[in-house]
């Protein structure tokens, strides 16, 4: 019984943590562009807002539908596009981060499935704390602002 309520206890504790997270922390225009099959490799952006009083430090992600996802920079350097990838991005407190064409954003590499336009993907950010916050981000043409 009490590796039960231990168990429940810590659930909560999860929970509210995540909870607590998730209210600190926007999430607009997550998107994937729609690529033909067998396309191998996409791209994932997204604008996130931090509304907390500290920084959030994004140090992964990881989704389901991926074999792998990764935080990645993109540059021009003479001349020569170049990417290179990112060990965390931070989103300065009260501050905004954005994952966008040409410049960071999330690498996915090997689908586990072809995508249709409107298809939701979830993305799971790590960050520096070690919490978890779910993103859904949609499959198609990049939103209008």
């Amino acid at each position: 019984m009490r590796r039960f309520l231990l168990a429940i206890g810590l659930s909560l504790l999860a929970a509210s943590a995540s909870a607590s997270a998730a209210a600190d922390w926007v999430v607009t225009a997550a998107w994937i562009p729609l690529l033909p099959p067998p396309a191998r490799m996409q791209a994932g952006y997204a604008t996130l807002r931090n509304d907390s009083a500290s920084d959030l430090v994004i140090v992964a992600a990881s989704s389901a539908e991926f074999a792998s996802v990764s935080l990645h920079q993109s540059r021009i350097e003479d001349g020569v596009a170049q990417m290179s990838p990112l060990a965390a991005v931070t989103i300065p407190a009260h501050g905004s981060f954005r994952f966008e064409p040409g410049a960071a954003h999330l690498m996915l590499m090997g689908p586990k499935r072809a995508f249709a336009s409107g298809d939701q993907v979830q993305i799971e950010f790590e960050l520096q704390d070690g919490r978890r916050l779910p993103v859904a981000f949609t499959v198609g043409s990049r939103p209008t602002p």
